[in-house]
């Protein structure tokens, strides 16, 4: 099954582990894959993959089979929709992000070595003054936290956490990722990465991580050697605020 669209993708393997709402409606196919579910507060949310043509399909199934309008959707980009399908999806659309994941190491950077162990105390300010809206502070205590120097100044940091998916695969989740301003470009981003990848897959089957679409730091992602599983959008029953 691919590893990118649909049922058998890393990204749906990994975002489907934690629903628990009531199933409204679910279609898992190769090329695009849908769920719908109603939480415990009534709130109807929907989370769709895959290739967009077939993605777009068997979300219109979902509409034409009397499936509640979602208040909310994570859905692949790219989409073409009917203005039936439009109307039935959440209003406001925003905050594109992206996927990635790996099961291997990455390209060897000598920088890396010099990557070690730090503790949560430790990485806090350098993410606060690096990347002060970091998903990473909902559960900052919850992340392993590692480190690099330059000239003797803890310059960059990363975290990663557990994570299980729906094939029982226990993988791990980085976020937090910040080098202070100062000591950006000298590829400090870099060599953490490459290391903490390799720390991690010693013990975790996969390593992923998501990023906001415009962040500039994709070309490293990619020249790293990391797998592009997914090009999301948000879809919000109400206005969708900057992240």
């Amino acid at each position: 099954m691919s590893e990118i669209l649909g049922c058998g993708s890393v990204f749906w393997q990994a975002h489907t582990a934690s629903l628990a709402g009531d199933e409204l409606f679910r279609v898992e196919e190769r090329d695009a894959a849908v769920v719908v579910e109603k939480n415990t507060d009534g709130r109807v949310e929907l989370l769709g993959h895959g290739d967009p043509e077939r993605l777009s399909l068997v979300l219109d199934q979902a509409r034409r089979a009397g499936v509640p309008e979602p208040a909310w959707a994570m859905l692949s980009r790219g989409l073409t929709l009917s203005p039936e399908l439009a109307a039935w999806l959440p209003e406001y659309w925003g905050n594109d992000w992206d996927f990635y994941w790996t099961k291997d190491p990455l390209h060897e950077r000598a920088g890396a070595k010099a990557v070690r162990d730090i503790t949560a105390e430790d990485a806090r300010p350098v993410v606060a003054a690096a990347n002060p809206r970091s998903e990473a502070f909902d559960d900052f205590e919850s992340y392993r936290w590692y480190g690099i120097w330059s000239a003797g100044v803890l310059a960059s940091v990363i975290g990663a956490k557990d994570d299980t998916d729906v094939a029982g695969r226990r993988n791990s989740y980085l976020g937090g990722l910040g080098t202070l301003p100062e000591y950006r470009g000298r590829g400090l981003a870099g060599d953490i990465m490459t290391a903490v990848t390799a720390f991690e897959l010693e013990t975790h089957s996969l390593v992923t991580f998501g990023m906001w679409a415009e962040n500039p730091a994709r070309h490293l992602y990619d020249s790293l050697g990391y797998i592009h599983g997914g090009a999301q959008t948000i879809a919000d029953s109400t206005p969708i605020g900057p992240h």
